[in-house]
């Protein structure tokens, strides 16, 4: 049996926050069978996020479409906008749920990056071309990679197949039968468990994405100044502090290492302020990305740099499409490309970027140190092995990974 909320409205949260059952003001209903409730509802019913303290798996019912909730730049602020009801159900039933699964699992493909790099564009554009249908930020999948870095081999080892069970759930209602292929977008820390991802989805196929570290930083930098906590801790600065103590700090180390789990490499120790975090997290996920190319060669279809995506789009969208298994995009194709270029992704967000650059001379230095100490990724315009590029001049990079 299900726990059913009514939702009464949104508690206030912070920018980006990460989806749970504590996001909704909530009042209790009667409980349901869900698997009933499931075959006879009339509004869409989406998997949300995991309550693990409780072992249940929350979903939400709402009132809008499939395709308003996909065309949101983020479906997890669009299933808190149209919340209606809240669901709770145990992991046990969960995964006794017998509710047609979307039958093209090998159509479905992840897309990971290093975050503030694209990512929503691209997903748009790849939707032009009428060959893939794309899903913005599902977010149990972020849970499961924090719930991993704060359980580890602790965690119940269950997770692996309710968010299997959750991705097939969340493709029954979503996937677009008529698309050959489903990209489904991810927040940048989920790199950190792509592996396990994909042992869960094992016809599932994997495209990183990702931009220099100067951009990167600067644009996360614009995200983390609208945050209360930043804010708060750059007043009793403790922004000047080394790296490695924020990753020790209770109120803060979860984030923080999950957002940088190189903060707490001893390289980095003696290494202070807020360009060193922002340069660690993108670091961290590069080179998460690297290790599981040198690691398993085809994990990746490829790597895309958002630079690429913005010097020739129409041209790198044709070559990513067939590599994902979709037909090479025509001259219709192109002429919406054309037009979603002349627009904002991420237009009436929260996260939308305001284009201002925030990097001072000493935020470069310290990145500049960061990655110096980097074996490999050793320098901000660092371009990965496999990536699918409309450049010329990038060769070195790859052999130098290549025969790292």
């Amino acid at each position: 049996m299900a726990k059913v909320y009514q939702v009464k409205g949104l508690k206030s949260l912070p920018i980006a926050e990460f989806s749970s059952f504590g996001n909704f003001k909530l009042s209790s209903l009667a409980d349901v069978d869900f698997t009933s409730y499931w075959k006879k509802r009339s509004r869409l019913l989406t998997p949300y996020a995991i309550d693990y303290k409780q072992r249940c798996a929350v979903f939400v019912e709402t009132s809008g479409s499939a395709a308003q909730l996909k065309s949101a730049p983020f479906l997890y602020q669009a299933q808190r906008d149209f919340a209606l009801r809240v669901f709770s159900l145990p992991f046990d039933e969960v995964l006794a749920l017998d509710v047609k699964a979307f039958d093209r699992a090998e159509n479905l493909v992840f897309l990971h990056s290093t975050g503030r790099c694209g990512s929503t564009l691209l997903c748009k554009l790849l939707e032009d071309t009428g060959e893939v249908s794309a899903i913005s930020e599902p977010d149990y999948y972020t849970q499961w990679a924090m719930l991993d870095q704060q359980y580890g081999s602790s965690l119940d080892r269950r997770m692996p197949a309710v968010i299997e069970k959750l991705t097939s759930l969340l493709l029954a209602e979503l996937g677009d039968d008529s698309k050959k292929d489903v990209v489904v977008k991810l927040r940048g820390v989920c790199i950190h468990i792509a592996d396990q991802l994909q042992q869960a989805h094992p016809y599932a196929q994997n495209i990183f994405l990702y931009r220099n570290a100067y951009d990167t930083s600067n644009s996360f930098l614009g995200l983390l100044n609208k945050l209360a906590p930043v804010r708060a801790a750059k007043n009793f600065s403790l922004d000047r502090l080394p790296v490695y103590w924020l990753g020790k700090l209770p109120l803060v180390r979860n984030k923080v290492v999950l957002f940088a789990p190189l903060i707490l490499d001893a390289r980095y120790k003696g290494i202070a302020g807020v360009g060193a975090v922002l340069a660690l997290s993108w670091l961290s996920k590069m080179n998460r990305a690297l290790r599981l190319m040198q690691d398993y060669p085809h994990f990746f279809v490829c790597a895309v740099r958002y630079e690429d995506l913005l010097q020739d789009p129409s041209r790198l969208i044709c070559a990513l499409v067939p590599l994902i298994g979709g037909h090479r995009p025509d001259y219709f194709a192109s002429l919406k490309m054309r037009k979603t270029m002349t627009s904002n992704s991420q237009q009436g967000s929260d996260v939308e970027s305001d284009g201002k650059y925030r990097l001072d001379k000493q935020d470069i230095e310290v990145i500049n140190r960061v990655l110096s100490k980097h074996d490999i990724i050793n320098h901000a315009h660092y371009v990965l092995p496999n990536t699918l590029t409309t450049a010329s001049n990038i060769v070195s990079d790859k052999a130098l990974a290549a025969n790292a």
